[in-house]
């Protein structure tokens, strides 16, 4: 399903890792993509040795990811077809939309050792339905959830003033819009913490995301 995401590493005071996900970016999904991953780097060693990967990472400029569409046969008008796109996602795997939180354990591997940063979406929680931050400097796990129409306190992550959309939000009436304004999304909004000495089992984390067992 088209839940569209960011997985996201701090490490020494910048993001390291903001990995822009096309699909399953729900609790259930994703979501549980990162618990588990972060249950495989318990303790102290693990944790570190990512924590190196991390830090060894290359962020890539635009230019340079346009660079490697072009060596799978992309060219500038912006389009590609299936074989391009199939190419490309078998040379970089890292670099395409369907990596999503899977981007953890390719860096972890040693498997990714670049990364294109889409920090900017978070600002957009009209389209930004869930993010996922391993903050290696606080050690921490945070949760934050999209759709998002209240102010964050300044003190919040990822404060902004948002964005105000166009007048055919406000026929969109699953939210509250503020009469005579455009309809004015704010930035993801946390909705859990955990520490990353206690990440809890896929089981405990799906409950606290308010995802009912079948």
């Amino acid at each position: 399903m088209g839940t569209r995401h960011l997985t996201m590493v701090q490490l020494g005071g910048t993001y390291r890792i903001a990995q822009y996900g096309q699909w399953d970016g729900y609790p259930e999904g994703q979501g549980q993509t990162v618990v588990k991953f972060l249950n495989t780097v318990k303790t102290k060693k693990a944790l570190a040795a990512f924590a190196a990967k991390v830090a060894a990472l290359k962020t890539l400029t635009d230019a340079e990811v346009a660079t490697r569409w072009k060596e799978v046969g992309a060219d500038d008008s912006g389009m590609v077809s299936m074989t391009i796109s199939d190419k490309f996602k078998e040379k970089y795997p890292h670099l395409q939309r369907d990596c999503g939180a899977e981007i953890l354990q390719l860096v972890n591997e040693g498997k990714a050792t670049e990364v294109s940063l889409d920090i900017g979406f978070v600002k957009d929680s009209l389209f930004c339905e869930w993010a996922y931050v391993i903050d290696l400097d606080a050690g921490t796990f945070e949760v934050f959830k999209g759709f998002n129409t209240h102010p964050l306190a300044k003190t919040a992550r990822f404060y902004s003033d948002g964005y105000k959309s166009d007048e055919r939000a406000k026929r969109d009436k699953k939210f509250d819009i503020i009469p005579g304004e455009f309809y004015h999304y704010y930035p993801i909004r946390l909705k859990r913490k955990y520490s990353l000495k206690e990440i809890p089992s896929v089981q405990t984390f799906l409950k606290d995301m308010g995802v009912k067992s079948k």
